[in-house]
């Protein structure tokens, strides 16, 4: 059987925030849209309702 050898594989990748805490877009110009603020906010609520479900949803899987 031939030997393989692994080779550490690190990846340096960076978050990228296109919409700050108060909905409102931020300076990132790398991945940016012309999106109405209204789209932005309910991008933002979204991702903030998916959060919390995604907590309770752990809670009750761990209680079983």
């Amino acid at each position: 059987m031939a030997e393989t050898s692994q080779i550490p594989m690190t990846v340096d990748l960076e978050p990228v925030q296109l919409v700050g805490p108060d909905g409102a877009p931020t300076a990132e110009d790398r991945y940016s849209r012309d999106l109405p603020l209204e789209t932005l906010c309910w991008l933002y609520e979204t991702m903030v309702v998916t959060r919390d479900l995604d907590i309770e949803f752990v809670n009750l899987q761990r209680q079983g």
